[in-house]
Order: C-alpha cells, then sequence, then structure tokens
C-alpha cells in the first residue's frame, strides 16, 4: 500500500492504512517476525522467527503464516 503525505509531510491516515498497520502489529504480537539471511553465492533470503523457515525474497506467499509452504532452515 502506498502512503500519502499532506502538504507538512505528515501522513495521512487511511482505514486501509490503519488496518494494515494493525495486522503487521498484530503479526510481531503472535511471532511473525523475519530476518534477512544472506547465503554465500545464493543471496538474500528471509527467515520466519516463529518457525525457522526460509524463503528467497521472491518467493510466495509473504507474509508468512503458520500453513505456508516456505522450506525449513
Amino acid at each position: 500500500m502506498e502512503v500519502e503525505f499532506d502538504d507538512d509531510g505528515e501522513i495521512i491516515w487511511t482505514p486501509e492504512l490503519e488496518a494494515e498497520l494493525k495486522q503487521s502489529i498484530q503479526d510481531c504480537n503472535d511471532g511473525f517476525t523475519y530476518e534477512m539471511l544472506q547465503d554465500e553465492g545464493e543471496g538474500w533470503r528471509f527467515k520466519c522467527n516463529k518457525c525457522d523457515r526460509v524463503a528467497d525474497i521472491h518467493e510466495r506467499p509473504f507474509p508468512h503464516k503458520l500453513n505456508c509452504p516456505m522450506r525449513k532452515f
């Protein structure tokens, strides 16, 4: 979602933006946080801190949920 700013540089809070922020906070509270890992020769990957699964940056599904098909690290 794109963030829009007013003339003073303040964020314009839309209901959609607030909902996305609340969902992100809930995901963090549930343990769905990520680390960026750099594998030698393989580039960057995401690692879920809740289940230790990893995925390339271009892989789906993101955001990660418990039943996603990410590989175990």
